[in-house]
């Protein structure tokens, strides 16, 4: 009886961690991304000349989101956020087009980015990775720190 028991509390405790693992391995975002300058469009300014994403798990249902690369005119960038899927807005570090951002999930693979400069929706990213993970979309539309409307189609390809 007390291996059955045992046995029983194994296999009960095997599954938890193997659902445990499925369900944190399930967002689609996190990585590395290099975008793709061919494939993305910026208007209304030049495209960078490279952007490079690494994107990590952040406590629970977060990510530590970094940004690095170069705009049009070879000029050095960096921005940084750490963000949960709630739809509440946190700091962001290095954007001169907002200083605060939310994310909520809308699906395994969706995700809604909203951009606020000085409390003043900027701008909505919709974020979407392929179902095979290995290219990521993120749409950008609003305003940037200028007033000038913003509409960004820009692809990343996972490293």
């Amino acid at each position: 009886m007390t291996r059955r028991v045992s046995g029983s509390l194994a296999f009960a405790a095997s599954m938890v961690f193997a659902l445990g693992t499925m369900a944190k391995a399930a967002d689609s975002n996190i990585g590395t991304w290099k975008m793709n300058t061919v494939k993305s469009s910026f208007s209304p300014t030049r495209t960078p000349t490279s952007q490079t994403l690494k994107i990590e798990e952040w406590g629970v249902d977060g990510v530590k989101y970094a940004a690095d690369g170069f705009d049009a005119d070879g000029k050095a960038t960096h921005s940084e956020f750490q963000v949960k899927y709630d739809g509440k807005f946190v700091p962001v570090k290095g954007n001169p087009d907002a200083n605060t951002v939310s994310y909520t999930r809308l699906s395994a693979n969706t995700v809604e980015s909203t951009l606020r400069l000085n409390g003043k929706q900027a701008a909505i990213i919709r974020i979407l990775v392929s179902s095979d993970g290995r290219m990521m979309t993120m749409t950008q539309t609003g305003t940037n720190a200028a007033k000038q409307d913003v509409h960004n189609t820009i692809v990343y390809d996972k490293q």
